[in-house]
């Protein structure tokens, strides 16, 4: 399974490493912003949405419909209600 980028969780206390929120993507990688990839080619939107969710706070989960599934199918442009459920949890005491 190929490696297109990576997501740090955000910060939760002063002690944390200082990557903590990041989000870096794999540069070998052959992206597009295309909604229509061809099979040589990852949708970055996917990716950095994907991502953004681990920055957030989001960690995986196991409905295969979900933007933030292990391996979702591309492209994924689109939040499944799981998706939406898990950041209103996370940030439900703000705003």
């Amino acid at each position: 399974k190929k490696n297109y980028g990576h997501g740090f969780y955000p910060s939760t206390n002063d002690q944390d490493p200082p990557l903590c929120g990041d989000i870096h993507f794999n540069k070998t990688i052959n992206w597009t912003v295309s909604p229509h990839p061809s099979d040589e080619e990852v949708d970055f939107v996917t990716v950095a949405a994907h991502e953004l969710g681990h920055a957030l706070g989001l960690g995986h989960v196991s409905l295969s419909g979900a933007l933030m599934f292990d391996s979702c199918k591309m492209p994924h442009r689109y939040l499944a209600d799981d998706d939406i459920k898990g950041i209103k949890e996370l940030y439900r005491n703000f705003g």
